[in-house]
């Protein structure tokens, strides 16, 4: 092992290594007397626990977004173009008492107009944000000066709540960048819906902002109209009417007509001949027809992401950092990566006497060629299969990650208290398949907290990699909102250790000093590559604002929202970062580098670039980490979600020298 690691675990033989690892896993003594005391009403003063964010499970907000996931003033109003056509118990009232129908709304359990129970599945999200926009004003029961009964004075207009909902949050994100896992969970809470009647909403929401790109390419197809130059809320009914045609069971006829329903009499014509169009083919039809003649484009477009991402993804898949690797081909790579400089050459030497060697015997030469072409479209499908799998985990709905509190509850404790499954890699770790975490006893206590499994190593890792002389002074330079802090205050509470967490946003330091209360962690607003906080620091922590093209499955739209631009504007802004956090740690200290995202231009360039004008050695971080494996190859972690179930996340761990 590189640079002398000794794993940390909390299994083992007692050196004090080992004692200090079991330190952090397990309860303080008297930690159950004190839930005892809790349970009997005698709380103390002292509080634990983190704030629910955007940055729970590593994710960092995306460029530019609101990192607070909080409302503007302008997002007061959800977005669905027009007017004000808010999916809540008030809006569907009024409309029916302005109009007098009522008693002809769609019945809600209707299932000729929401599909099977099989296509109603949840998303899994949850927190809340709000957009402007239009439809129908509640206040005035006007759109345009023109009252509905004008416009629909011959109809008998029939609310849809599941899919007005849908339609609401649809609208937030993509006219006015709500979060759709903000924006979506406050529509149907505000709209009353539970049940089946949520579960819908949730899938044709969330499928609908997974799969805009892709239903944008068909609508153009289709209409003889622009669509930038479409109402939005034209646009948006267009999008959830195509995702229900081709990406559900829901009847047809029914996708259409309440599609139709939800858009203004004028365009209504308009929006039928669409979809109507749009039917006449199936999903695999339209996909074959417009995906982008390039294998990768062609394989972005059918798992539903824009093609810069993919080949991100197969740019990580393709080298050392991100490689798959089979627990049979360890030895291999290894010895592979120790070869001497004379072997080398001794290979090129042979290769070229098998070129020389041609005209002697050419049957033998086209069965050597015949051969490695096969090995290469081996090797070439081995990879695109690992694409795909990685592409189509960003579509799957994530299970809550909860962190068991080291020193105040084990993981053990905390699943048998909440029903869920201790996880396979943090001794922290408590994934559930569903529920809201809020409503958990540990969590309103403080003695759990929701944060990625991924998250929850990169802060062990910190903390438990080898510094000789530990003085007990820890840096976390970019702290908000405060998820790892949170963890890192944890264990330093346990080990007597005083953490300095540095935010550059008041807000989002406002949301360390709540999520990080009672613990020895001191908040500092500034920006962390110049901010007067010392040095001399025994480990340092640099979890970098990124892409978070990591935590995709997390915000749906965020794929289509994000600019493979804003990269290039990041990694500066890492580099810089990592550099001062070098500078702030004591000669034999520790640096972790971590991202949440797998793009080699925010990982391993950032490493390579440090490792070349910094002094500083990168140390084997994969014992670590142990037992999770397939990490890559090179001393640094790439997790990927669709092999470990965590934020695709990567960090390195560097020693400074001197």
């Amino acid at each position: 092992m590189s640079g002398g690691f000794r794993s940390r675990s909390s299994k083992g033989d007692p050196t004090p290594e080992t004692n200090r690892g079991n330190r952090h896993d397990a309860p303080r003594e008297g930690a159950g007397d004190r839930r005892d005391e809790r349970q009997r009403g005698d709380r103390r003063e002292r509080n634990y626990g983190a704030e629910r964010t955007s940055r729970e499970a590593g994710d960092r907000p995306a460029h530019g977004a609101r990192s607070d996931g909080g409302d503007s003033s302008a997002q007061r109003r959800i977005s669905v173009g027009g007017g004000h056509q808010r999916a809540s118990r008030d809006s569907r009232d009024s409309w029916d008492r302005h109009t007098g129908q009522g008693e002809n709304r769609t019945r809600r359990g209707d299932r000729s107009e929401r599909g099977s129970r099989g296509d109603r599945t949840g998303g899994g999200f949850r927190n809340t944000g709000r957009g402007k926009g239009g439809g129908f004003d509640r206040r005035n029961n006007q759109r345009g000066g023109r009252s509905r009964e004008d416009n629909h004075r011959n109809e008998a207009p029939q609310v849809d709540l599941p899919r007005l909902t849908a339609l609401s949050a649809i609208g937030a994100v993509f006219n006015d960048g709500a979060f759709g896992n903000i924006a979506l969970p406050r529509e149907i809470t505000e709209a009353g819906l539970t049940g089946r009647d949520a579960a819908f909403a949730t899938e044709i929401g969330y499928g609908t902002m997974r799969l805009v790109g892709v239903l944008d390419e068909i609508i153009g197809t289709c209409s003889s109209r622009e669509l930038g130059k479409l109402d939005p809320i034209v646009l948006n009914a267009l999008r959830m009417g195509a995702y229900q045609l081709l990406y559900t069971r829901v009847e047809d006829h029914a996708a259409v007509d309440t599609s139709v329903r939800l858009v203004p009499q004028k365009v209504k014509g308009f929006v039928n001949a669409i979809l109507r169009q749009i039917q006449k083919k199936s999903r695999e039809e339209w996909v074959a027809s417009l995906a982008p003649d390039s294998e990768i484009g062609a394989i972005a477009f059918e798992s539903g992401h824009p093609e810069w991402i993919a080949r991100s993804y197969e740019a990580t898949l393709e080298s050392p950092s991100g490689a798959p690797v089979a627990a049979n081909e360890v030895d291999s790579v290894t010895s592979a990566a120790a070869l001497s400089v004379d072997t080398i050459a001794a290979d090129a030497a042979s290769e070229v006497d098998v070129d020389s060697a041609a005209d002697t015997d050419p049957a033998g030469t086209e069965a050597a060629t015949a051969a490695e072409a096969s090995h290469d479209d081996s090797k070439h499908e081995r990879e695109f299969a690992e694409l795909r799998k990685a592409l189509e985990a960003d579509s799957q709905r994530p299970i809550v990650h909860l962190a068991a509190k080291p020193g105040e509850i084990s993981a053990d404790e905390l699943a048998l208290i909440t029903g869920g499954e201790v996880g396979k890699y943090s001794p922290y770790a408590v994934y559930l398949d569903g529920g809201n975490p809020a409503h958990i006893e540990p969590v309103r206590e403080r003695l759990a907290f929701v944060q990625d499994e991924g998250s929850q190593l990169i802060g062990r890792v910190l903390v438990t990699a080898p510094v000789d002389d530990d003085q007990g002074r820890w840096l976390d330079l970019c702290a908000g909102p405060g998820g790892k802090a949170t963890m890192i205050g944890s264990l330093a509470a346990i080990d007597e250790a005083e953490v300095t967490a540095v935010e550059v946003a008041p807000h989002r330091a406002d949301l360390i000093r709540s999520a990080t209360e009672g613990l020895p962690v001191t908040v500092v607003v500034g920006d962390g590559r110049t901010v007067e906080v010392g040095s001399g620091f025994d480990r340092v922590l640099v979890d970098a604002p990124c892409s978070g093209l990591g935590s995709l499955r997390r915000r749906q739209e965020s794929r289509w929202t994000k600019d493979e631009a804003d990269i290039e504007g990041l990694t500066q802004l890492q580099y810089e970062l990592l550099a001062a956090g070098v500078e702030r740690a004591k000669a034999g200290g520790i640096i972790v580098y971590s991202t949440c995202s797998p793009d080699l231009r925010e990982t391993r360039a950032i490493v390579d670039k440090a490792l070349a004008n910094l002094p500083v050695e990168e140390l084997d971080a994969h014992p670590l980490v142990a037992p999770m494996t397939n990490v890559g190859t090179e001393k640094s972690v790439q997790m990927w979600t669709y092999r470990h179930g965590t934020d695709s996340m990567f960090f390195a761990v560097l020693r400074k020298q001197g």
